[in-house]
């Protein structure tokens, strides 16, 4: 939880957010601020969003979003990297799928 509540006041919680909880709570909206970065490119978006049903491989990917699968490539290792997304290998296929938690719960906010 990045805020105390509705009834505190905006400084109220970011003085909370730094001091009340301390390192922990500073790691905490980092670890939130960096998904939101790796989420706020408009391919990595649509690929989260597409993901947020089911799980698919690169080439089912960059087929639906009509990009050359080199670039989705790069964009999904730039995702697993950052614990976005879970890869399957299924014999010559590679499937992912969004991770649980944090992720899951931005996706589903913005859809």
């Amino acid at each position: 939880m990045l805020w105390m509540g509705s009834s505190a006041g905006i400084g109220t919680a970011i003085r909370w957010s730094v001091k009340g909880k301390g390192v922990t709570m500073n790691r905490e909206v980092e670890e939130v601020a960096l998904l939101l970065r790796i989420l706020g490119h408009p391919v990595r978006l649509r690929i989260a969003t597409g993901l947020a049903t089911g799980c698919a491989c690169v080439k089912e990917i960059w087929e639906c979003l009509g990009m050359p699968q080199a670039v989705v490539s790069q964009h999904l290792k730039v995702m697993k990297e950052h614990g976005v997304l879970d890869a399957r290998r299924e014999g010559v296929r590679v499937c992912y799928s969004l991770k649980e938690g944090p992720v899951t719960e931005i996706v589903k906010a913005l859809s």
